[in-house]
């Protein structure tokens, strides 16, 4: 387990990797992917003292229970507040909006939030081409 894991774990109360755990953020259970553990999570995120590690990770996290929200607890506000975050702070994330979009694969065979992620990254492509 990795120093940003272990932080996140003690500061909010979440179970630790387990010893052959390589996905921590997808495999973390149920129980934590409801809407006062979004509240969480966000509110870590937006914290000052978070590390850019643990940010990757939130950010993973959070992203991992949009795809399944409609299956998990939460609501859509909170939905479009994770897309919030993650395009103020798309520079940092760009490896993750790479990963949702599924580039190679039709909608069909992508993640559920695919098409958002694929208009988010579009819309990041054009203003980042206005700006030059």
């Amino acid at each position: 387990m990795n120093e940003a894991n272990k932080l996140i774990c003690d500061r909010l109360g979440l179970p630790e990797p387990g010893p052959f755990s390589q996905d921590w953020e997808y495999e973390l259970p149920k129980t934590f992917r409801t809407t006062e553990w979004v509240e969480k999570y966000i509110t870590y995120y937006l914290e000052n003292s978070c590390s850019m590690g643990e940010k990757e990770i939130m950010m993973t996290l959070l992203l991992d229970i949009a795809n399944g929200y409609e299956k998990a607890s939460i609501n859509e506000l909170q939905v479009k507040r994770i897309f919030d975050l993650l395009i103020k702070n798309h520079k940092i994330h760009w490896d993750l909006i790479e990963y949702w979009t599924v580039e190679e694969s039709s909608l069909e065979d992508a993640f559920a939030i695919t098409p958002k992620i694929r208009a988010l990254k579009l819309r990041l492509e054009s203003e980042m081409q206005k700006k030059k």
